[in-house]
């Protein structure tokens, strides 16, 4: 795939990247995208069949990050502990191996790494975690010629917009904490280790977003429960709300839309992210409720 990356040094960013795909229909694999009060950061993943259109926004915008060819490597954890991206974040920083993004959903955790890593990668992973026995890590192959699915099935494939998108339903988790970090990897990693024990316990995480800004530069954003260890530093309470489905890889108009959604009733958010078929988002605590209700509005649930 490819990854591309856009730092603005300011809340919003005059030309969003995730807007500029959706208006070329281009669809996003994984994304991240972080609003904080000094910043906006975004990043995210396209098939490589989109080079040259993704490549044309560097001509127009300099805020966006010169493209890389990536792989997504994706673990899918029993629960979400901290052991898990606090594991996969050290294992790539013994090994010297950088990552662009680290995206969470409520079932799996992703990683978007230089595509010459993947074998170091995978084998690391068979390393440090546990593998169940039947299984072996499964690689897919995303750009697939869709001409051969259209002469295997020419009555049952078919393009079409829904007036309303059809999604799997909506999970609102209410009075959360949101905490950033911002800056080295080992900076961010000794912010795990002293300010969120849980890295070696059994807590969860409700949404980890980790976004390479610049080199060795990262934008990290952690979802927790709020407890003692929560009252200092850079954080707030909020509410995340999540949805789920509808397509795998088809985030150029459901992730758009959200953030539409979001604008015409003026509700803000923090943090956006979008991992498997899951789309997360973070508002101000107490705005949860508003925010489904605007989502709603363009996205339908059982």
């Amino acid at each position: 795939m490819v990854w591309i990356g856009q730092f603005s040094p300011d809340t919003h960013s005059l030309t969003p990247v995730c807007q500029s795909l959706a208006i070329q229909r281009i669809n996003m694999v994984c994304a991240g995208l972080h609003r904080r009060k000094t910043h906006y950061c975004f990043s995210g993943c396209v098939e490589s069949r989109y080079r040259e259109n993704v490549a044309r926004f560097l001509i127009d915008d300099s805020d966006i990050t010169p493209l890389v060819s990536v792989t997504q490597v994706s673990v899918y954890p029993h629960r979400n502990r901290f052991q898990v991206p606090g594991r996969l974040i050290k294992m790539l920083g013994s090994a010297g191996i950088p990552f662009h993004h680290l995206v969470s959903s409520p079932a799996v955790v992703s990683l978007i790494i230089d595509a010459c890593f993947q074998g170091r990668v995978i084998t690391l992973l068979e390393n440090t975690f546990d593998l169940p026995c039947s299984h072996t890590p499964y690689i897919q192959e995303i750009d697939q010629d869709i001409s051969v699915l259209l002469k295997k099935y020419p009555e049952t494939r078919s393009t079409y917009e829904e007036e309303k998108i059809k999604t799997y339903g909506f999970q609102l988790l209410r009075e959360k904490y949101l905490l950033y970090t911002h800056g080295y990897l080992d900076q961010f990693m000794q912010t795990m280790q002293t300010r969120m024990p849980p890295i070696a316990s059994e807590e969860i995480f409700h949404l980890v977003s980790v976004v390479q800004v610049s080199g060795p530069i990262y934008d990290a954003c952690f979802v927790v429960d709020p407890d003692t260890r929560c009252k200092d530093g850079d954080g707030l309470f909020v509410d995340l709300i999540t949805f789920h489905g509808p397509h795998f890889g088809d985030r150029y108009r459901i992730l758009q839309t959200a953030l539409n959604c979001l604008d015409v009733d003026r509700i803000p958010f923090f943090v956006a992210a979008c991992a498997g078929a899951s789309v997360s988002l973070v508002v101000p605590s107490g705005k949860g409720m508003a925010a489904q209700t605007a989502l709603e509005k363009g996205f339908e649930a059982p």
